[in-house]
């Protein structure tokens, strides 16, 4: 509720009265405001999750927000965007955005597509297994190549998994 105070119709023969405001908040496609921060849910595929993605969505001022990852994304993971929520009331501060990731899985695989990507997942496995890894650092770091990782077996993970694996994903 906004007042304004003495700029309400005047009483005879007396004082302005207040005029007040009540505002509710519309609701809206991609956002949901609390406070003044904004939530959304953004869709991505299984690959984009594995692989990292590069995406934008449109503000509520048409500016883009970039909220590309370059590491793995899990189901319902939560990323915070300072600054990117509604304005604060009175001040040049800004509530912030925060996207929850949702993943898209296949709806079906075929018994190959199993097998290759049991396959490759055991081969990540025993590469980790072999000390040439440390699972901390697989998974505190998002430059794989740092690692090595995008040599020997891993250069043949992704191999498979763009030649075989992805085209069959509906």
């Amino acid at each position: 509720e906004v007042a304004f105070y003495e700029d309400g119709e005047p009483i005879i023969d007396g004082e302005s009265g207040d005029l007040r405001f009540r505002i509710r908040t519309a609701p809206h496609d991609r956002f949901k405001r609390e406070g003044n921060d904004l939530h959304a849910t953004i869709t991505i595929t299984l690959v984009q999750a594995l692989v990292g993605f590069e995406k934008t969505i449109k503000h509520l001022d048409d500016h883009l927000v970039d909220i590309s990852s370059k590491g793995i994304t899990k189901p319902k993971e939560v990323k915070k965007f300072k600054g990117e929520g509604m304005p604060l009331h009175f001040s040049n501060k800004k509530g912030d955005l925060y996207v929850t990731f949702e993943v898209l899985f296949p709806t079906s695989l075929t018994e190959d597509q199993k097998t290759k990507i049991k396959a490759i997942l055991e081969l990540r496995s025993n590469y980790i297994l072999t000390g040439h890894v440390k699972q901390e650092e697989i998974t505190d770091k998002t430059n794989h190549e740092e690692f090595g990782l995008l040599h020997s077996p891993w250069k043949e993970i992704i191999h498979y998994w763009f030649k075989y694996i992805l085209p069959y994903m509906a």
